[in-house]
């Protein structure tokens, strides 16, 4: 203790001599009554108190112990959904929930330590975000697909007019951006 909200989970460490066949509990917490595994992915930050109980038995009288932990906050990262772009063009990326922010890999962005970077990629690309707070860290991903794809019309016009009045000057498929 300290741990993070997104660690996953937290097992307690069993020292020599622990008696086996108690019960865990922590209000509050997703714990495991006969592991003491705690769930961290549905607990909010705070401070919270585990104690484990053991019943008496034959020679053995019964006893608890207690211990805290403390959870601290994660940054809730929320990023853009996946992108597809034309080549050539950019866009702008947006991540919002942290206090601090640091983009990879770096290849093609505006900047690596903002929230809103620009991205410029030549091919198919993963961007990852990930933010600081207080020692906690959150990381998120977003994929951009490079596509000369405009559209999902891929018709095949059947005549064209090469007047040059800017009207079906060109013979091109239909949904692509180069004819």
């Amino acid at each position: 203790s300290p741990i993070c909200a997104n660690s996953g989970t937290v097992s307690p460490f069993v020292v020599n001599g622990f008696n086996t066949g108690g019960v865990f509990t922590s209000p509050g917490l997703n714990i495991d009554i006969n592991t003491g595994v705690i769930d961290l992915s549905s607990s909010a930050s705070g401070t919270y108190f585990v104690t484990y109980f053991f019943a008496a038995t034959g020679c053995t009288t019964a006893a608890s112990s207690s211990a805290n932990i403390v959870i601290l906050p994660s940054p809730n990262l929320v990023l853009s959904n996946n992108i597809n772009i034309l080549p050539g063009a950019n866009v702008t990326l947006s991540v919002s929930g942290g206090p601090s922010y640091t983009w990879s890999p770096a290849d093609y962005l505006s900047g690596i330590n903002c929230a809103d970077p620009i991205a410029t990629p030549t091919d198919n690309i993963q961007y990852c975000v990930s933010s600081d707070l207080n020692g906690c860290i959150s990381t998120k991903c977003i994929d951009i697909t490079v596509t000369c794809e405009i559209g999902y019309d891929h018709s095949v016009p059947n005549a064209f007019t090469p007047n040059g009045d800017g009207h079906n000057d060109a013979f091109c498929l239909q949904g692509f951006t180069d004819c």
